[in-house]
């Protein structure tokens, strides 16, 4: 049980005073302070009062709050196109309420507080599935996080490139939240990406900061 931080008490709904008759939230407190600072915490723990030294950190998230002008990065394998979890993708799919139209959308907003497990950590997500025969039946995937691919961890949009341009052959198997998966021959999935980028007018199945500079004649 948290009682006090730095010497000042905490109410039992977890406010601290502050103007003469007023209250804060104690997260005000914690945003006053600098990474590499250091809160003393009184904690009442098994019976007993406890004081420890906690330092300040940044707390980051591995979702973006905004793109910093940056064109969306994207990968388009079989028809279906992955991106990367950002506020300016919610706000385009859900609306500025983010209000969720399915499961698949609550279980997205339930990923904004994740925290940045390690550099270069991204979220990413099927946005969508554009038609063809190798995708028939997985029109419904979208707005969906993918969490593996071939029994592999995704760590970001640049893995899943390389993970699925090594898979020539066999199946591709994506792995999405809830145990849902999607399953695909790779080689037709392959053919099948330069038919449908074709079909839609796009240059590329990524842009060339994902793994070169492929471009689709």
């Amino acid at each position: 049980v948290l009682m006090a931080v730095d010497g000042i008490s905490l109410a039992n709904d977890g406010t601290i005073p502050f103007r003469k008759g007023e209250r804060v939230e104690l997260h005000y407190y914690f945003s006053q302070l600098f990474q590499g600072d250091t809160v003393q915490l009184r904690l009442l723990r098994e019976g007993e009062v406890r004081e420890v030294a906690v330092p300040a950190y940044l707390y980051k998230f591995a979702v973006r709050p905004h793109l910093n002008n940056e064109m969306p990065s994207y990968f388009m394998v079989g028809g279906m196109v992955f991106t990367v979890l950002s506020h300016p993708f919610l706000l385009s799919n859900l609306g500025e309420t983010y209000a969720p139209e399915t499961q698949a959308d609550v279980r997205l907003l339930s990923l904004i507080q994740s925290h940045l497990k390690e550099p270069g950590q991204q979220l990413v997500v099927l946005s969508e599935v554009l038609e063809h025969s190798v995708n028939l039946g997985y029109d419904l995937f979208h707005r969906q996080h993918l969490s593996r691919f071939n029994n592999q961890e995704i760590k970001n949009l640049s893995h899943l490139v390389s993970l699925v341009d090594a898979c020539q052959e066999g199946e591709m198997v994506f792995e999405f939240d809830r145990d849902e998966i999607l399953v695909l021959d790779a080689a037709a999935a392959h053919q099948a990406t330069q038919e449908v980028a074709m079909t839609h007018g796009i240059p590329a199945s990524r842009p060339l900061d994902l793994m070169g500079k492929e471009s689709i004649p």
